[in-house]
């Protein structure tokens, strides 16, 4: 039996728009290391414990040193 390998990670999105480009963070799903599936509504940071929401703005940042990918074609880059 083979493994699959299930994580998630924040990724920044872009969109184009008639206003212009629209950039937001979403969680995206992997398997064995290529992206599947991501959550459509934006990833809002909100926590009742400050530690967690420490934690969870640094995988945003890790997330944002990965390229852009596009709302439109995912999982294909910006």
């Amino acid at each position: 039996m083979r493994k699959v390998d299930l994580v998630s990670d924040f990724r920044l999105f872009a969109e184009d728009t008639q206003e212009g480009v629209v950039y937001s963070i979403h969680e995206v799903m992997y398997v064995n290391g290529n992206p599947v599936d991501f959550v459509f509504l934006p990833f809002s940071l909100i926590s009742t414990d400050e530690e967690d929401l420490i934690a969870e703005i640094q995988l945003v940042l890790e997330g944002m040193q990965l390229p852009v990918l596009s709302i439109k074609n995912f999982p294909n880059e910006y």
